[in-house]
């Protein structure tokens, strides 16, 4: 019989999130999906924009985790990052295409240097206004800020600074040891935000709207 102490969400064999068989029960090591459901179904402090894009993305997280933990493989899994961005770029999309923006729906190449690209998150454009990049994670850390800078000052340095907007986002709160170093990586990273707390993803949507207005 499993341990049932790696996991407060085991219930015998059984993930009580999925309603299947745990598929770390070899490992007896938790998976970050308690982590995940914890903060996309806290939303009863959350200002709007948060909860209503932790509402639309939830059942997809549900469903990618089960059909992982149902048929486990290799590779890059997804499950939250992917529904994360999809339903952060559609939310946008919806409210920034009334004032003639256009919020990429798949991830899009993005040339930061003359023959550097990367793969952007979601990319806001709109002409004659500021290109936005948003780099969209499940958790920000260190890693992630480091990553982020490096295109950031690349695309800062060869567009201008007047000329793209870089932001990150991430679904769960920003950890006060990192905010030190969000700081020092300013003015190339122009800000990062949480769908669980300060500042959240509403205050951005404010600050993209008086861009693009």
């Amino acid at each position: 019989m499993a341990n049932i102490n790696f996991c407060e969400k085991l219930s015998g064999q059984k993930c009580v999130i999925l309603g299947v068989k745990c598929h770390r029960l070899q490992t007896k090591e938790q998976c970050d999906l308690p982590y995940h459901y914890k903060y996309l179904t806290k939303v009863s402090s959350d200002p709007q924009l948060a909860k209503r894009i932790k509402q639309k993305i939830l059942p997809d997280v549900i469903e990618k985790w089960k059909d992982y933990a149902i048929n486990p493989r290799p590779g890059k899994k997804d499950m939250t990052g992917g529904p994360l961005e999809k339903g952060i770029r559609m939310v946008l999309k919806d409210e920034l295409s009334p004032l003639g923006a256009t919020v990429s729906y798949t991830g899009k190449r993005f040339f930061v240097w003359e023959n550097v690209p990367i793969i952007a998150d979601c990319i806001i454009e709109k002409s004659e206004k500021p290109s936005t990049i948003l780099s969209i994670k499940s958790w920000i850390g260190c890693t992630q800020i480091r990553e982020t800078f490096g295109y950031a000052y690349l695309s800062k340095t060869w567009l201008g600074q007047k000329n793209i907007r870089i932001y990150m986002i991430s679904l769960q709160p920003i950890e006060d040891l990192n905010k030190s170093l969000i700081n020092a990586c300013k003015p190339y990273i122009d800000g990062v935000y949480s769908l669980s707390g300060d500042p959240y993803i509403d205050e951005l949507l404010t600050e993209l709207k008086r861009i693009y207005r």
